[in-house]
């Protein structure tokens, strides 16, 4: 006969345990599911707001970030221009720009974000190995201004999504910013850097060209630091 023996004891401890790691395992879900209803209650709000900036020269300017390497035509420049659109929403837009060639390469348009939502933006943009601070509109119009000017007389035209996002820039005096902004490479010749989304090809013949086989600067691979 075999006998057996049950530890009610231990059994209980196990039980008790287990029921505990199973409400906590809830807690953990619902939190989840909070974050999510949340994410999406963002969303909908975005759309409800508006996906567009139109009006948007009326919203009071809340910040503007540019890269602590902005002189440097070989770096890319980023710009990210906060507006208050409401007490608690903002609407934000971020330029990437090519001073030494290309103009306005990318435009991502954030028409309703939370005041958190655009500081993580930032964070993202401006990392810690490729800083950015603040600095006037002004100054950041003057660039995307310059980029584009530079950029067009080469025959390159800005991101399409520029002209959703020009009415953002409305009100801002450029011409109040005393800055020279640097535009081209060495020698006044355009330096093309070939970033991994580049037509190069295209690019490459339109600058030619233009302005012949030795008449611009290009490379590939990492920007110079």
């Amino acid at each position: 006969m075999v006998t057996c023996l049950i530890d009610f004891r231990r059994w209980t401890v196990d039980w008790g345990y287990s029921v505990g790691r199973d409400k906590r395992n809830e807690r953990r879900r619902k939190k989840a599911l909070a974050r999510r209803k949340k994410r999406q209650a963002t969303t909908k709000r975005s759309g409800r707001v508006g996906s567009n900036l139109q009006g948007s020269r009326a919203w009071p300017i809340e910040s503007c970030w540019i890269s602590d390497t902005w002189r440097d035509t070989r770096q890319l420049t980023q710009i990210l221009l906060v507006r208050r659109r409401t007490g608690s929403v903002r609407a934000a837009v971020m330029f990437l720009v090519d001073l030494g060639c290309l103009g306005i390469k990318s435009v991502n348009l954030y028409p309703a974000a939370s005041h958190g939502e655009l500081l993580g933006l930032r964070d993202r943009v401006f990392p810690a190995h490729r800083p950015g601070g603040p600095c006037a509109p002004e100054l950041a119009v003057k660039v995307l201004r310059a980029a584009e000017r530079y950029a067009g007389d080469l025959g390159f035209q800005p991101a399409r999504e520029m002209a959703a996002a020009r009415p953002f820039l409305e009100g801002i005096d450029a011409g109040a910013c005393d800055e020279e902004i640097p535009v081209g490479g060495l020698d006044g010749k355009p330096f093309f850097f070939a970033g991994p989304y580049d037509d190069v090809d295209r690019i490459m013949a339109t600058l030619t060209q233009r302005l012949g086989p030795d008449g611009f600067h290009f490379t590939a691979g990492v920007p110079p630091g």
